[in-house]
Parts: structure tokens; sequence; C-alpha cells
């Protein structure tokens, strides 16, 4: 039997992989860091309470797995201000070829230590794992996907070991994975059934070939990596996660900005069920994660990827102690083009201008948000030396990514 796991770490991190070949995983796929600046900014705003709960030290790490054209390192770094920007160190791991970013470093492995946030935004779904089939008694399918004949399934465990070796480089502060996937409520009841182990090129959804021509993905076990990186911990959804961290389809409100933030409510609003709509019917692969290291690569999803147009998420790093897969993940490619001022210039404009700006914002959040989209997105957040409660408030726990 041909091993799976091996055939499609090759497939996309090989000498002729489909990302160390050169593909760019926005040609491929669309995911959160490529929509606009504003989940860099709820990032930012989590990275500005772990600052807080370590007591604000002298340096801070933002650590970017499975980074890709360096997206969304490149927004955090544009986007911060103040002490924290002075403080702020931000690293991308990735096996992609480096590109020229300012205030971003680069990285193949992992660093040996974090004092800060290490996200990896859709890393977990790049990350390659056995693709199986009943009757197959392997003990991480006995624990966390019970198969009945005739169903297929893909085995976590090299995720569950990526993510605990990611969590356990954090001396103090955070990890936060954010992927699409499922729990063992909806595998066990046969949801998955068929597996979800899918490819995609040019943002289309193609038949799985392990010859470097696709991105390969599945969704990942969130509920399984939560288990195996341990200590304190929360599973939520993105939708809540976000609006937890102040991001919502509203815009900016209140205070000098009270009188705007009224006068744009009702196209917000209208732009936003349009955009959540949009989002929900979209394609599922539009965003998947890229592996940090080894043969952790991302797994292609057999069901469409939860809240993406026809577009990949992005690519994620290397596995821990491994050359990281080269593809760009969670959102770098020639950089942000997002500053500071523009990401929150709906605020800040006047007439037209400004009611036009927080329409677009309006449009751009609620695609983060979309129940059945990006919206239904797992955020599996570590605390590490603080608790995650000093993070984020009570929510509820996640369910799953939404499948068709």
């Amino acid at each position: 039997m041909r091993d799976s796991e091996a055939a499609w770490h090759e497939a996309l991190y090989g000498r002729s992989g489909f990302f160390t070949g050169g593909a760019l995983p926005a040609d491929h796929f669309r995911t959160a860091p490529h929509v606009g600046p504003e989940l860099a900014e709820a990032l930012l705003e989590l990275l500005s309470r772990v600052d807080s709960a370590l007591g604000c030290p002298a340096r801070v790490d933002f650590v970017d797995v499975g980074a890709g054209g360096g997206e969304l390192s490149a927004a955090v770094r544009s986007l911060a201000t103040g002490s924290l920007a002075d403080r702020l160190v931000v690293t991308a791991v990735d096996l992609a070829p480096p590109r020229p970013l300012p205030g971003v470093r680069w990285r193949t492995t992992l660093p040996p230590s974090v004092t800060g946030l290490l996200v990896g935004h859709e890393w977990l779904d790049a990350v390659p794992c056995p693709v199986v089939e009943w009757p197959c008694a392997d003990p991480w399918l006995t624990r966390w996907w019970p198969l009945r004949p005739g169903w297929r399934a893909e085995v976590g465990a090299p995720r569950d070991r990526a993510w605990a070796r990611a969590v356990g480089r954090v001396t103090r502060g955070a990890a936060l994975a954010v992927d699409y996937g499922h729990v063992l409520a909806d595998r066990a009841a046969g949801r998955y059934r068929e597996g979800t182990f899918a490819a995609y090129r040019g943002g289309r959804r193609v038949e799985p070939v392990f010859d470097g021509s696709c991105d390969l993905t599945a969704h990942v076990a969130l509920d399984a990596c939560a288990a195996a990186a341990g200590g304190d911990r929360v599973l939520v959804a993105q939708r809540d996660a976000l609006k937890a961290l102040g991001l919502t389809e509203s815009g900016p409100g209140g205070g000098a900005n009270a009188g705007w933030a009224a006068s744009t409510t009702s196209v917000a609003a209208s732009v936003a069920a349009s955009a959540s709509m949009a989002a929900s019917m979209a394609v599922s692969r539009s965003l998947r994660p890229r592996p940090v290291g080894g043969p952790n690569s991302e797994p292609g999803t057999g069901a469409p990827a939860p809240g993406v147009s026809d577009s990949r998420p992005g690519t994620g790093a290397p596995e821990p102690d491994h050359p990281t897969p080269g593809v760009s993940g969670s959102g770098s490619g020639a950089g942000a083009p997002w500053s500071r001022s523009g990401a929150l210039s709906a605020g800040t404009g006047s007439g037209a201008a400004a009611w036009l700006a927080a329409a677009e914002r309006a449009s751009r959040v609620a695609e983060l948000r979309a129940v059945g989209g990006l919206g239904s997105f797992g955020w599996l957040l570590h605390g590490v030396g603080i608790p995650v409660s000093a993070l984020l408030p009570p929510l509820a726990p996640w369910t799953g990514s939404s499948v068709s």
C-alpha cells in the first residue's frame, strides 16, 4: 500500500513539489489575510492582551507559522504602533523562498523560544497525514475517528505532534491555531464518512494526485490537536473570537465616531448581509494552511473548506525542527498593502469617502465572520504562563466547520 503521508509531503514540499516549485498560495486559494487588514488588526489586539498579561517585556514575538507569502506577518508589522511596535519582533516561518518584507524575519524552522504570540493560520490543514479507509487499526483513529465499513479518514497524529511542538516553543505567551476542521461527535456520527482529503488548483477543486501539480489539503481535528498540546486552552469559532477582539461588521463606533457610525449602519448591515451570504455559498476551499516542517504538510479536504470562495487557505510553515514547506501561508504575498491609517480610515474620513470605506470594511469583516464560511473556522488558543481568560472572555465551544 502506498505511503500516502510521504507522497503528500513530496507532492507539496519535495524537490518538484507544488509549493517548492514556485506556486503562490494567492494564485490557488483565498485566505483571511488576503481579504484585508482586519484579521491582522484582531491578532494585534490579541497580541496586545498577551503583552499586557506578560507585563510588557522588552521583546515581544509574533511568529507566523506557515507564513507563505508573508502577508499576515507584513500586515501585523505595518499595523503595530506605539510601545508594542518598538518592542515587536515579527518572524515568518515557511519552507518557501523568503520574500523581502520590511521588519519581517524569515526562518525555515520554528524559533527555539517564543515570548509573545505564535500563530498557525491555516497551517495544520497543510500538514500531510495518512489517508486511510476501513479497516484500519491505527490507535489515533480508535480515539479520535472510529471507522465503520466503507468509511475513509485522515489520521491526524502528525498534526497533533506538529501543534504540540509549536506550542512547546512558547516560553511565555500564547499559541493560536486557526483552521477549518471537525470534532469527534461529527466524525463518529459519520458526517465525514468519505474523509476530507481534497486537491485544488487555480481556485478550483480537482482530482487529488501526488505529482506536484495541485494543492493538497484536509480538514483538521482541532479537538485532537488541543488534547495533544494540553494546558490551559479554549476552542471557539472565529466569528465569536473576532467579536470578542472588537471586530464587528458595524465598524468603529462610540465617542467622536458615534454619529458617523450611526449614519453608516444601514449600508454596513446591508453589505455585511450580502458578504455573509456570498461567503456561505462560496467554494469551501478558499482558505487552507500549510504545514510547519517535515511530513506535516497541508492536507487536502475532501469536503469543501469552510468559508472560502474557490480559493484555497493560506499555506502553513514546516513542522518544528524540519524544513518548512515552501508555501505562502496565512497571508503573505508581496507584502501587506495596508497601513494603520488605511486599515482604520473608515472612521477618520468624511462624506461619501468615509461612507464607502465603512461599507467596504463591513463587507470584509462580514466575510471573516460569515457563518458556514470563514466565521466557522476554529480558533484553538493555548495560554502559556498566562491564563486564556486574560485573553478572551467565555465563549461558546466550537462545534466544527460547516461542510457541504
